[in-house]
């Protein structure tokens, strides 16, 4: 079936309105995938569904037409997902302890997809699916501020060999309601220190006042040379 200009204009006219109100939200965070890129890789999908449409259906002519060539819809399809793992994984940073750019890499995966959607036809589904899209990065964002989400941090505490002891440590810290998941011990025979490292587990709600207030009480504690908290 040979798509006429206004079915093709409507499939691209889709994919621009599904990237340009996806890539919004994204740019308005100053992600670096934004506006742009959510708006090409949309219509790029778009016009791979149609090409694999054009290919399964049998509209193009010459040497793709063939009575012994059974073309695959699903292939071409399938490679633009593969690429669009490389251009997700390049957003994804780690920064310390905390991971940015898997909203906006599950983001421009979600909008490939929309996009075959839109190239293959399917322009309700595509459109069902750009609506949902809208709800979960639009307005789940205040309910994800309302969960009482876990953070975590390293603590490093340098004492002198007769200082606060690690069992004092731990159990100033339960009094903060801070959790230690893991203890690193470092022995300094020679400058006659001892360094802990701890990692801490906490309410991301209290990351502002954690750290001055654990600095303050440690440094209060017999020995203690220096308190470092990352």
């Amino acid at each position: 079936m040979q798509l006429d200009l206004t079915e093709v204009l409507a499939r691209l006219g889709m994919a621009f309105l599904t990237g340009l109100i996806l890539g919004l939200e994204r740019e308005s965070h100053g992600r670096a995938a934004g506006l742009r890129t959510t708006v090409l890789v949309c219509m790029a999908a778009t016009m791979a569904g149609i090409l694999s449409d054009q290919f399964y259906s049998g509209s193009f002519e010459g040497a793709f037409h063939s009575s012994t060539w059974h073309p695959d819809p699903a292939r071409l399809g399938s490679g633009i997902l593969t690429g669009i793992g490389f251009l997700g994984a390049g957003v994804i940073l780690r920064q310390g302890n905390l991971v940015r750019g898997v909203t906006t890499a599950s983001l421009i995966w979600f909008t490939t997809i929309l996009g075959l959607c839109y190239g293959t036809g399917h322009l309700v589904l595509g459109f069902i699916g750009l609506i949902m899209a809208v709800i979960a990065i639009f307005f789940l964002r205040p309910i994800e501020g309302l969960i009482k989400r876990d953070w975590y941090a390293m603590l490093s505490i340098t004492t002198t060999l007769e200082g606060v002891s690690v069992g004092e440590i731990s159990q100033l810290l339960k009094e903060m309601q801070i959790v230690i998941k893991n203890v690193e011990y470092t022995h300094d025979s020679i400058s006659k220190t001892r360094t802990i490292h701890c990692s801490l587990r906490f309410k991301r709600s209290r990351l502002v006042e954690l750290p001055e207030r654990v600095g303050k009480k440690l440094i209060q504690s017999p020995g203690v040379l220096q308190v470092e908290w990352k």
